[in-house]
């Protein structure tokens, strides 16, 4: 059993089932507070570090400008 399980049984020990259903909302709503937080913090304004395509693009060898060696045709 995980650590969380093991701390958690005997403090809900004797509840019925869904009673207290609400309090699962608390631990969903924390997460997504921290990750708007941390994405506000610390990913908002990141550079982009794609490559250019353009610079890319424009030094690429076009296909018709790259040679192919020609293939074997011998028959057997």
């Amino acid at each position: 059993m995980s650590m969380v399980s093991l701390t958690a049984a005997p403090i809900i020990r004797g509840w019925q089932d869904w009673q207290f259903w609400y309090w699962g909302l608390l631990p969903i709503g924390l997460c997504a507070i921290a990750t708007i937080l941390v994405h506000h913090l610390y990913w908002k304004n990141t550079q982009d570090i794609a490559a250019p395509i353009d610079d890319v693009v424009k030094d690429a060898p076009l296909a018709k400008d790259v040679e192919t060696p020609a293939a074997d045709d011998q028959a057997s």
